[in-house]
């Protein structure tokens, strides 16, 4: 079984040897390709907070200091 660059339409006995040759082969006829980066969803942030904790920083807005 042989196998064929696609860009370039050379053969190999591999498909290890084509696929270290195609990316090579794919940038040198495509110079001046500008990749753009993959779209993504917006980042979010989730936090879950224990209710001890929660209580721990509001006795400090009070003004208390037992804890």
């Amino acid at each position: 079984m042989s196998y064929i660059c696609p860009t370039c339409g050379k053969q190999f006995e591999t498909d290890i040897e084509v696929s270290q040759h195609f990316l090579k082969c794919w940038k040198e006829n495509n110079p001046h390709h500008k990749s753009k980066s993959a779209p993504r969803s917006e980042d979010k942030n989730i936090r879950e907070v224990n209710e001890d904790i929660t209580a721990f920083f509001k006795s400090f807005e009070e003004g208390s200091t037992n804890v």
